[in-house]
């Protein structure tokens, strides 16, 4: 219960930021993960991205390293971020989100993305760099 409750105070806290409800357009041909999932998100809005990477958030940057996509740790408006497990709020499984714009100083990013803080829903946020913070081009 204590957990529940928890999870559910870091979502209201969260949800301060803007939200972008029902954005959430039909998958993008070739799109083969499940609905509602931060990677499902990430590659509907990169498809040539999305085709050639499987697995979970954490397993895409390797991926796409093998696919032979450039990765990195400088943030660049339509990356497609992932965030290693436990960074920045990330499960377990890593998180995938979609850069929007790159703040001036470099380091702060907007992204849209799917399942966080609300599950199935697309939200939109800042995050920075940083450790465990790559960059898919």
């Amino acid at each position: 219960m204590r957990r529940i409750l928890a999870a559910a105070g870091v979502a209201a806290c969260l949800l301060v930021t803007p939200v972008q409800a029902g954005i959430a357009a039909a998958a993008t041909p070739g799109n083969h993960f499940t609905y509602g999932q931060c990677v499902w998100w990430a590659a509907n809005t990169r498809p040539d991205i999305g085709a050639l990477v499987s697995g979970n958030a954490a397993a895409w940057p390797a991926a796409a390293q093998r696919a032979g996509l450039d990765t990195g740790s400088t943030p660049a408006p339509d990356a497609i971020v992932i965030f290693a497990p436990g960074v920045q709020g990330a499960w377990a499984s890593g998180h995938a989100a979609h850069v929007n714009d790159v703040s001036p100083d470099g380091e702060h990013f907007t992204v849209d993305e799917m399942d966080f803080p609300v599950p199935g829903r697309v939200t939109q946020r800042v995050a920075h760099t940083g450790p465990g913070v790559t960059f898919i081009y």
